[in-house]
C-alpha cells in the first residue's frame, strides 16, 4: 500500500506533462506563427519602386559601348580630330560626310559613350530621322529608372521635359541610349548611347534615390582645350542640321567670338559690393548686345548655364521652339561661339 501511495504523485506529474506538452507546443507555435505572419507582412508591405525597366536588345552602334576602341577604327578609320572633354573621356571625331557624323568617346582604350547623328549610320532598332511616333513601336518610354552601379542602386526620374526631348532607352547588354528628339520636326534629331558609368557621371537626369552620385574631378582639366572643343563640335552639329533642314551652313564670325569673350570677361570682374548678382543672364547679354547693334545688320544670342557637353547643349536648345526657329534661320549667315566651363554663348548675325 505504501508503495502504491508513493507512485501517485509521480503518475500525476507524468499524466501533466503528457498532456501538458502538446498544450505549450501549440502555444508557441502559434506565437511563432504570428511571428512569422508579422515578417511576412512586413515583407508583402515594403513599398516596390516599380522603376524595373524593359530592355530593347542591343544592336547597331550600341553593340560598341565597351569595345576597344582598335576593333572601332577598323572599321571606321582615324578620327578626323581628337577633343578634350570634362568627363575623363577624349572625343574622336568622324565627320566627313553630314550623313555620317559620328562623335566617340574614349576612355582608357576603350568606347564608353557615341553620338550619332548622321543619318547614314546604323543606329538600329531605332533610325535618325524616324518619326517620332514610330519609336513606341519599338520600344516603350519610362519616367523612371532603376540602374545598378559599382553595387549600389540609383533611382533617376525623367521630367516631362526629359521625355519630351531627351527620353532613356536601356538595353539588354547594360547600355543605354538617350533618343535626342526635335519635336517640332516630329523626327530624331540624333541618338547619344553610354555606359552606365558615363550615364552617372554626365549627371544627365535627377536622381531620386539616397544614394550619393559619383562624380567626376574636374580640378586639374585644361579648360581651354575643352572649351575649343564644345565649340567646334557645336559648330558643327548645327551646320549638320542646318543643310539637313535646307538651310544654309553659317560661316565662324571671329568678330562674334570675341564679342561673345568681351560679354564673359564683363561679368567675370570683381564687385566692390559683393551683394550685387554679377552672373550672366539673358537679360544682361540682351543689355549688353543693345550697344553693339551699328555694328550688325541683326544680332541674336543664345545662352545656357546648364550645359554638360556640346551633344547636349545643341539638343537641349531645339527643345525650345524659340531657340530653334533662332538656329534654322535663313536670315543668319555667321555665328559666334564661346564656352567658359559649363556655360555656352552663341551669337548669331545676318553679316558675314
Amino acid at each position: 500500500m505504501k508503495t502504491l501511495l508513493r507512485a501517485i504523485p509521480i503518475v500525476i506529474v507524468a499524466m501533466v506533462i503528457v498532456y501538458a506538452l502538446p498544450v505549450f507546443n501549440s502555444a508557441t507555435q502559434t506565437e511563432s506563427n504570428k511571428d512569422q505572419a508579422k515578417i511576412n507582412e512586413q515583407v508583402i508591405k515594403k513599398p516596390k519602386t516599380g522603376m524595373v525597366q524593359k530592355t530593347v536588345p542591343v544592336d547597331g552602334l550600341a553593340n560598341y559601348i565597351g569595345i576597344s576602341v582598335d576593333l572601332f577604327t577598323q572599321q571606321f578609320g582615324e578620327p578626323v580630330r581628337k577633343d578634350e572633354t570634362a568627363y575623363d573621356f577624349q572625343w574622336w571625331i568622324y565627320n566627313q560626310k553630314d550623313k555620317d557624323y559620328l562623335q566617340v568617346g574614349v576612355k582608357d582604350g576603350k568606347i564608353v559613350t557615341i553620338f550619332a547623328l548622321g543619318n547614314n549610320l546604323d543606329v538600329a532598332p531605332f533610325k535618325i530621322g524616324m518619326a517620332i511616333d514610330s519609336i513606341y513601336s519599338t520600344a516603350t518610354l519610362y519616367p523612371n529608372f532603376e540602374v545598378e552601379y559599382n553595387e549600389d542602386t540609383y533611382e533617376l526620374e525623367l521630367s516631362e521635359n526629359d521625355m519630351n526631348n531627351h527620353p532613356l532607352i536601356a538595353f539588354d547588354n547594360g547600355t543605354f541610349a538617350i533618343l535626342i528628339l526635335d519635336q517640332f520636326a516630329n523626327k530624331v534629331m540624333g541618338i547619344r548611347y553610354l555606359d552606365v558609368s558615363t550615364l552617372m557621371y554626365m549627371n544627365l537626369y535627377e536622381v531620386v534615390s539616397k544614394t550619393p552620385i559619383p562624380s567626376v574631378s574636374q580640378d586639374n582639366l585644361d579648360w581651354n582645350a575643352v572649351n575649343q572643343g564644345n565649340q567646334q563640335e557645336t559648330f558643327e552639329i548645327i551646320n549638320v542640321l542646318r543643310r539637313r533642314n535646307k538651310v544654309p551652313s553659317l560661316e565662324m564670325n571671329p568678330s562674334l567670338n570675341a564679342l561673345s569673350s568681351q560679354i564673359f570677361a564683363e561679368y567675370r570682374k570683381p564687385l566692390e559690393e559683393s551683394k550685387i548678382n554679377n552672373e550672366l543672364s539673358n537679360k544682361k547679354i540682351e543689355a549688353f548686345l543693345s550697344t553693339k547693334q551699328d555694328n550688325f545688320k541683326e544680332l541674336d544670342s543664345l545662352y545656357s548655364n546648364q550645359t554638360t557637353d556640346a551633344t547636349w547643349i545643341v539638343g537641349s536648345l531645339f527643345s525650345l521652339e524659340s531657340q530653334r526657329e533662332l538656329i534654322m534661320n535663313k536670315q543668319f549667315k555667321s555665328i559666334g561661339i564661346n564656352y567658359q566651363k559649363h556655360e555656352a554663348l552663341l551669337l548669331l548675325t545676318s553679316d558675314l
